[in-house]
């Protein structure tokens, strides 16, 4: 019986990994709808290295290298956050992760919704989807 319910726990516990895993692939695969398009991992990339390229000190790069370890460190505490422990923690990122889709993308300028293609609605739909069942998953194992 025993046996039984560490098994059960364990093959939990892999599943939220898994999801974890799916939802910050399918955050950093997000195309943006700005004239550009590029997935959020490339946006990562490029504010990394204009911030580190710059000569003298660019308030433009700071703030786009201070966004960019911020959303780093985002998904590091998502995917290497405990099972029960930090649950209020991981929404908190996810809530995060979403809103920064929101201007990372070009979401919020309504000129650029006519641009809005399916790289950028099924990664986002698997983001929100398998974002929220970690969540829910979180909470309801917590309760029992």
């Amino acid at each position: 019986m025993v046996l039984l319910s560490q098994l059960k726990e364990h093959a939990i516990s892999l599943f939220m990994k898994i999801l974890k895993i799916i939802s910050i692939t399918s955050y950093l695969m997000i195309c943006g709808c700005d004239q550009v398009g590029l997935p959020i991992f490339v946006s990562i990339l490029y504010f990394m290295m204009a911030a580190a390229n710059t000569k003298y000190f660019d308030l433009d790069s700071f703030y786009g290298a201070l966004f960019t370890l911020a959303l780093l460190g985002t998904v590091f505490t998502i995917l290497f956050s405990n099972k029960y422990v930090n649950r209020f923690l991981v929404a908190f990122c996810y809530a995060t992760l979403f809103v920064s889709i929101i201007y990372l993308t070009g979401v919020n300028n309504a000129k650029n919704w006519n641009r809005i293609s399916s790289w950028f609605v099924v990664p986002t739909v698997i983001f929100i989807a398998s974002s929220t069942i970690v969540i829910l998953k979180s909470f309801k194992e917590r309760i029992k």
